[in-house]
């Protein structure tokens, strides 16, 4: 990652306070990410009720994958004349 210390406190994220060393607060921001629990979307009760009243059913459904999850595949390169680069 390019971010200083990952994605917990990189660029653009809370700036230390004068006075504060900036390393002691990534510690500090560090600490409280990983106090976290993990919080699972089908565990929360207004993403279920979303997926019944936009999709039309239970989380994780034939549907709901059909919309809103995609494959990825590789694309060969060209090799005609016109792709090389001069």
């Amino acid at each position: 990652m390019a971010c200083p210390s990952g994605c917990v406190n990189g660029g653009g994220q809370i700036k230390p306070e004068a006075g504060v060393n900036p390393k002691d607060l990534i510690k500090q921001v560090e600490t409280l990410y990983h106090q976290q629990k993990e919080k699972r979307p089908q565990d929360n009760a207004v993403v279920r009720e979303m997926y019944k009243e936009w999709i039309g059913e239970e989380f994780g459904g034939k549907r709901a994958r059909e919309l809103l999850h995609t494959q990825y595949h590789a694309i060969p390169k060209m090799k005609t004349a016109q792709a090389i680069q001069w």
